[in-house]
């Protein structure tokens, strides 16, 4: 055996019987090499080399280069960004390293952070460089007084989102518990169309 390999300490192999029979309790669990026929034995003859040897018959490929993350996270779970001290009123970028508005302009509008945030027309929080897409290039931020929902389509505050209740913005309203709309009974959280014959839903408390 190559020397710095190593071998499980255990390879088990059946020459007769079946395996409920044949194996112990505890190798049931176990895969093991069938030298019951000839057929089989050839194949588990190989197989047995490859594993003294470490020569699998499958290699696994090489894993690839690591994705560019960003470092500020925007999700629905990361709706009340209090840390950054500032962020670009018009694209949510917060500062930290050079990058190019998004909100329909070449530079950043920079001013204070004053607590949780939202975009009123696409719902996107201040974090990650984004286009609005209520209707405008620009985000207009405002603050947050909770968990808010888009009244027509359903859609939390969170990230960058179109509304689909027959409108380019959204209609943020305070959260006020689990709510559904009383014509297609959709659960707000989610952009969805009201199926209930309206475009935009009609939510109340559940």
């Amino acid at each position: 055996m190559p020397e710095g390999d190593q071998l499980p300490k255990f390879i088990p192999l059946l020459a007769n019987g079946s395996p409920d029979k044949s194996l112990p309790s505890y190798l049931k669990a176990r895969v093991f090499l069938d030298f019951r026929t000839p057929a089989t034995e050839t194949i588990s003859r190989e197989e047995l080399l490859r594993h003294i040897f470490n020569k699998p018959r499958f290699v696994r490929p090489p894993q690839g280069s690591s994705p560019v993350f960003s470092n500020s996270v925007t999700t629905r779970a990361n709706v009340q960004p209090n840390d950054p001290v500032g962020y670009c009123k018009r694209c949510g970028a917060i500062p930290g390293k050079p990058s190019t508005c998004t909100g329909g302009y070449s530079h950043h509008d920079f001013v204070q952070n004053s607590g949780p945030l939202y975009c009123i027309r696409c719902g996107a929080v201040p974090g990650v460089p984004s286009s609005c897409t209520g209707g405008y290039t620009h985000h207009s931020f405002n603050n947050s007084i909770g968990r808010e929902y888009c009244n027509r389509c359903g859609a939390i505050t969170g990230e960058a989102t179109k509304c689909t209740g027959g409108y380019t913005h959204h209609d943020f309203v305070p959260w006020t518990g689990p709510v559904f709309c009383r014509r297609c009974s959709a659960l707000s959280g989610t952009p969805t169309q009201c199926t209930g014959g309206y475009t935009h839903h009609d939510f109340v408390k559940g």
